[in-house]
């Protein structure tokens, strides 16, 4: 199955690096944060050993012109 990174990075083999990565989270509390450790990220981190979310960069593009704005006014 290909998947949205698969062109750009190597996906990690299943059954020798993901699943046990996989069976060692279970049961384990983790931190959820939309912008940087969100499902996606998570998930790219199991198959590709990256911490990636398309869906946030694209959204960081929006963001940051804004956040840049309010932080030059020291607003932010």
């Amino acid at each position: 199955v290909n998947n949205m990174l698969d062109d750009t990075h190597s996906p990690r083999d299943f059954h020798s690096v993901v699943k046990p990565a996989i069976e060692d989270m279970m049961g384990r509390e983790v931190t959820f944060d939309i912008l940087f450790h969100n499902s996606e990220h998570q998930a790219t981190l199991f198959r590709y050993g990256v911490k990636k979310s398309q869906q946030i960069e694209l959204i960081y593009k929006h963001i940051m012109p804004a956040w840049k704005k309010l932080f030059d006014k020291k607003q932010l």
